[in-house]
């Protein structure tokens, strides 16, 4: 009678192992007939970036805050960024509701975009303590302060740019930064 070498008996022992532990899983393991989900990637632009630069959160907030300041529009204003393109300015607002002047804690979502070779900032979201308030009441307050942002904003890129041929084609919020990606096309 011939014997199987001891190594083969190993390897075909594991591999009998391997399968008992698959099909067992299978049988012990919950399943509710869903599958994982997945977080579905960012839309890719079809342009590749050439250059990426990033502006950091702490960087574009001491560029901001003395716009915000100025436009008496955010007391005590902090900022953040958020996904999915977010820049978030939070502090106390005052706000006249019925003729009564009116301190709250708000937060005002601007969202950011490329728009012909340039950041774009547009009011997403405003919020004082929980409730949304609409743009209109308080638009006219606002709108200076979103333009003078976006200006900042463009500014600090367009003086990175100086000389270089590439130009805005795309941005991102990541964790602590703005990404803006560029192109030379």
């Amino acid at each position: 009678m011939k014997s199987i070498p001891i190594g083969c008996l190993g390897i075909i022992f594991g591999i009998v192992i391997g399968i008992a532990l698959t099909l067992g899983s299978n049988f012990f393991l919950p399943s509710d007939g869903k599958t994982f989900a997945v977080t579905p990637a960012p839309p890719i632009n079809s342009t590749q970036s050439d250059v990426s630069i990033s502006i950091h959160a702490n960087y574009l907030s001491a560029q901001l805050k003395p716009l915000i300041a100025r436009s008496n529009l955010i007391k005590q204003p902090s900022l953040a960024l958020a996904a999915p393109n977010i820049i978030q300015l939070t502090g106390t607002l005052d706000v006249t509701l019925g003729g009564q002047r009116v301190s709250t804690n708000a937060t005002i979502a601007l969202r950011v975009a490329v728009q012909k070779n340039r950041v774009a900032l547009t009011v997403d979201k405003i919020d004082a303590s929980g409730i949304t308030i609409p743009l209109a009441l308080i638009g006219g307050t606002l709108e200076p302060a979103r333009a003078q942002a976006e200006e900042q904003i463009n500014t600090l890129i367009t003086n990175s740019l100086k000389g270089t041929g590439l130009k805005i084609f795309n941005v991102r919020v990541a964790p602590n930064e703005l990404i803006v990606d560029l192109t030379s096309q």
